[in-house]
């Protein structure tokens, strides 16, 4: 029986991770689990990251974090952190909620980098202090998910993680990268006009480590005659100073009239490059899995790259494979990969076994492969944890209102009420709301939309509580001013692709607390039973 796993999909719409490493393994790691039939949910921050996460998660259960997400059946799923790598690091990488719930956490692990090379990238004191702090917090989880042994290995040295725990899982490739069907021969064009005919490919970025120097200075050790009939391709998002000093190389190389920078492509367009190309290197110093060799595998192109750190797993054939810090041996290593047709064969024989080797449903066997050969933790709370709510009210409201309502909470051994904020405002500042099963918001039926409007397209708020003293339009509020209220602003969420809609998913109990036809005590108490029965959204 596959273990069920609860998975954090927000790198893939995270700032710096979205269409980049972090985020398109998190993508593609949640289709393989999908693929291979794990029970599965992915998690997001709102209900609008959802809109955007969910359509590149097709047929997955896509959530908001929240307590809720482990109760019954769930209570002993795996919860896999996936961006406790991110930089700059997120707050909660593992929210409290998941320690509190007692499942056991995997945590993915992409490289060590920065601990390798700590004169590079941690100088900067805020990069130090993050550092600092991740290295602890990984060894809080219980098993790591290493994307090749190399990162697995050099994780254990510099995190200090107990060997037995860490599991190289590898990487997979889209299945769009592949030899057909055959991008037209236009695209290549536009992006490097015509007359580029024979062209070689270096997927790469602009960090030191990524060995860019070498590369420009290799090119230009390739024998003149063949460079004059080939392009050196360089694919890299780069900023205009970066390309300008790597133009400099070039020139330094006396190869930069045969050096094209193409600045950052879309899949498409790398799809095409790879697929046209006579040659993809990768000259890197160091990578943790080295995706760029994968996917130029995947779509046919005889492939050469760096035979340090990762990279050799990822093709796993020694002859495709050279000494990065030696610029004239990469540049015999490129001139025989073009000119000699039996070493072709072989580089195409390898890329065709990397092909078939780095897929995302064989990642995703690795994973749970991984995940059941270790022991996890009993479950804390099972299907009889307490609720979590928070109560937020607008400033314009009677502070009696949530005064009383929190009162109630208290009194309840069903409930665990989260400091109560004064101000709707500072929701998501000072009480993180995916780590509540229930928001209570309170605010004016008559004077709120605004606030309403607000709260719900940033957060998933399930009990609304319309207290008015003025009433609707200046009146004593009725409950169809309320109903009229909470219509309004269902309808101007709908317009905005907000998921929820306040007149049908989520209540609305009307007080006016200057009438005593409701009082405040019966409709805490209505709120309360909306809490304990709607407490999962």
């Amino acid at each position: 029986m596959l273990p069920r796993v609860v998975i954090d999909a927000r790198p893939i719409d995270h700032p710096t991770a979205r269409q980049r490493g972090i985020g398109r393994y998190t993508t593609g790691l949640i289709r393989g689990l999908h693929d291979i039939g794990v029970p599965l949910r992915a998690l997001v921050s709102s209900a609008a990251e959802a809109e955007v996460v969910a359509p590149q998660l097709p047929g997955v259960d896509v959530r908001t974090h929240r307590p809720s997400v482990f109760d019954g059946e769930w209570s002993t799923a795996w919860y896999v952190a996936t961006g406790l790598f991110l930089h700059p690091l997120s707050a909660d990488p593992i929210p409290a909620y998941v320690t509190r719930a007692g499942v056991p956490v995997a945590g993915v692990l992409y490289d060590v980098i920065p601990y390798r090379f700590p004169e590079q990238f941690l100088h900067v004191e805020a990069a130090h202090r993050q550092a600092a702090l991740r290295a602890p917090l990984a060894r809080t989880c219980d098993a790591w998910l290493a994307i090749s042994e190399f990162t697995a290995i050099t994780a254990t040295e510099h995190l200090r993680l107990k060997p037995s725990g860490v599991t190289s899982i590898g990487a997979g490739v889209d299945e769009r990268f592949a030899p057909i069907p055959l991008q037209p021969r236009g695209r290549i064009d536009r992006l490097l006009g015509e007359g580029a005919d024979h062209f070689v490919v270096a997927v790469t970025g602009k960090d030191p480590h990524k060995n860019n120097q070498r590369l420009l200075d290799a090119w230009g050790r390739v024998d003149p005659d063949l460079r004059a009939t080939h392009r050196l391709v360089v694919v890299a998002n780069i900023d205009p100073g970066t390309r300008r000093q790597w133009q400099i190389w070039a020139d330094e190389a006396g190869c930069g009239q045969s050096v094209t920078f193409t600045g950052g492509v879309s899949d498409d367009d790398l799809i095409g490059l790879l697929q046209h190309a006579k040659l993809a290197v990768m000259a890197s110093l160091e990578e943790g899995f080295g995706l760029p060799v994968a996917e130029a595998a995947a779509c046919g192109c005889p492939t050469i790259c760096s035979d340090v750190s990762s990279l050799p797993e990822v093709l796993s054939e020694p002859r495709a494979c050279f000494d990065p810090l030696g610029p004239g041996v990469i540049a015999r290593r490129i001139e025989r990969a073009l000119t000699d047709s039996e070493d072709r064969r072989m580089l195409l024989d390898a890329a065709g076994r990397s092909a078939e080797r780095w897929r995302w449903p064989s990642v995703a066997q690795h994973a749970i492969g991984a995940l059941g050969a270790f022991a996890a933790k009993s479950p804390a709370g099972g299907g009889s944890r307490r609720r979590r709510v928070t109560v937020v009210s607008d400033e314009s409201v009677d502070p009696g209102v949530a005064a009383e309502l929190s009162k109630q909470l208290r009194g309840r051994s069903d409930v665990d009420l989260v400091v109560p904020i004064g101000h709707a405002s500072a929701l998501g500042r000072l009480v993180p709301v995916h780590d509540v099963d229930v928001v209570v918001t309170i605010v004016d039926a008559g004077r709120s939309d605004g606030v309403a409007h607000r709260l719900a397209t940033r957060f998933e708020t399930h009990v609304w509580l319309a207290a008015s003293s003025t009433g609707v339009d200046g009146h004593r509020a009725r409950d169809a001013d309320v109903t009229r209220w909470a219509t309004t602003v269902a309808t101007s969420l709908n317009h905005g692709r907000v998921l929820h809609r306040l007149n049908s998913h989520v209540p609305t109990i009307h007080v006016d607390v200057k009438s005593s036809q409701v009082s405040i005590g019966d409709a805490c108490q209505q709120v309360i039973e909306q809490i304990l029965s709607r407490h999962g959204g």
